[in-house]
């Protein structure tokens, strides 16, 4: 199995993120505005057919 690369800053869209410290910023903010809770979850993503591994924000339902 190859190594996925991490998604560029570029090619970055909304809710996916290249950094785990910029998804968890966006996951304190969604809990302090809605006060449920939030996790981030390391996923992976397709952009010209190349994969990429990025952070999402997922309600925690732990």
């Amino acid at each position: 199995m190859k190594k996925l690369k991490k998604l560029p800053k570029a090619l970055e869209r909304e809710g996916q993120y290249a950094s785990k410290r910029k998804a968890m910023q966006a996951a304190c903010d969604l809990e302090r505005e809605t006060g449920i809770k939030h996790r981030v979850v390391k996923t992976i993503t397709w952009r010209d057919d190349e994969e990429y591994y990025c952070y999402v924000v997922v309600v925690d339902r732990r």
